[in-house]
């Protein structure tokens, strides 16, 4: 995964990556094996309250540690990205991911439930998937949050 853009408070708002599919075709009485390589882009936006967890996670120590993990995005770009830099700074609102011809392949919506701290009690996360057949798959998540 390869950040492409950043919104205004720093979250990764574009990310591209590289997906390698193989598939098994039966062609002259044999198989043969088809590999294709896609580009397919995530575009995220992000709610405006801060993720809750931030400053326990700065406190502790984790985002020193993800600024020392190096990843490398793909096997056909070898730069190096640091894991830090995949981590928002903001709850996610919404996430979008398409091919790189445009076609729309998932989304995933989060709504949230606050408290007057404003930390978040609820999340909601309601995935979607479509198919290459036209077909749609939906998933549904609910999250309690409690504090102590």
């Amino acid at each position: 995964c390869d950040v492409m853009e950043y919104d205004a408070k720093g979250n990764p708002k574009l990310l591209r990556n590289i997906e390698e599919h193989t598939d098994y075709v039966y062609i002259n009485n044999s198989y043969k094996m088809i590999t294709t390589i896609d580009t397919v882009f995530a575009t995220i936006t992000y709610e405006n309250t801060g993720i809750f967890m931030f400053y326990t996670l700065k406190a502790s120590g984790v985002f020193e540690v993800l600024d020392q993990i190096e990843l490398f995005p793909f096997a056909t770009n070898q730069s190096v990205i640091k894991a830090k830099q995949l981590f928002p700074y903001n709850n996610i609102k919404y996430i979008s991911v398409k091919n790189s011809k445009g076609v729309l392949l998932s989304e995933v919506n989060y709504s949230y439930t606050y408290n007057s701290a404003s930390y978040p009690t609820a999340i909601q996360q309601v995935a979607t998937e479509y198919s290459e057949y036209g077909e749609t798959y939906y998933s549904v998540q609910d999250f309690t949050i409690r504090y102590r």
